[in-house]
Order: C-alpha cells, then structure tokens, then sequence
C-alpha cells in the first residue's frame, strides 16, 4: 500500500508505480515505498484466508493470476497492491474425532501447567536458603 493521492494524479502515480515495480521488482518497491507494516518484509503477507478479507480484496485476489500483480484497489488509507505468489484451496473437512483429541490434549497440557506452577510457587514460598560467608 502507498500512501494516498490526489483524484487526478492517481492514474499517473499507478502507471508510475507499475514501471518500478517491473524494475525494482515488488519485494524492494514495498520495502522502499509501502506504508503498512508488511512493507518491512518486502511486501509479504503469507498466507492469507478468503474469511479475513474483504469480498473486494477477495474478488482482486482470486482474479489475480499465480506471479501477477494484482489490479490497483483505491482505498481511502491509500492504493493498494497485491503480488499473487501461489494460491491453495484448504479442504474443510472436519475430523471431530482429531479434534476432540487435540482439545482434549490442550487441556490436560493447561491443567498440568497450572499444577506445576502452583507446585513451584508453594515450594518457592517453603524454602529458605541460608548463605554463609
């Protein structure tokens, strides 16, 4: 994302932009240009689920072919640039059973922690140490 501009300097600044990019590459215009956060890692989001975005950004992304710059999306934070680097369908196919034996663990992992904290803590309150010179 770079930072807003005016209503008609917005075409000239995308074609702009575009050319660096084919120059510079994504990664280092991102890192020199970008406003968000991710700029600081060349631009990179990672993977990123179709339930947290927005349907436009969605709709820009799944339009986007694997290595292509997405279209511009004009935002009021500023223009905003996508790079596709892959794209991965997730099956939703739930396994209740693994599920049931993942929650279950986390549990016993929690309730195990909070016996050993509790465990130390008493013992750290008993225990006096004498030092001798």
């Amino acid at each position: 994302m770079i930072k807003p501009v005016e209503k008609n300097k917005i075409e000239y600044e995308i074609k702009e932009l575009k050319d660096k990019i084919k120059i510079e590459g994504f990664e280092n215009v991102a890192k020199n240009l970008s406003i968000s956060k991710s700029g600081l890692n060349g631009g990179d989001l990672g993977w990123v689920s179709e339930n947290e975005i927005s349907i436009k950004l969605k709709r820009t992304i799944i339009n986007t072919s694997i290595g292509e710059l997405s279209e511009p999306i004009i935002l009021s934070e500023g223009i905003l640039f996508f790079k596709v680097r892959n794209k991965r369908m997730i099956s939703n196919n739930l396994n209740l059973e693994g599920q049931k034996d993942q929650l279950i663990q986390s549990e016993k992992l929690k309730i195990l922690n909070m016996h050993s904290l509790s465990h130390f803590d008493k013992i750290r309150r008993t225990v006096t140490i004498n030092y001798f010179q």
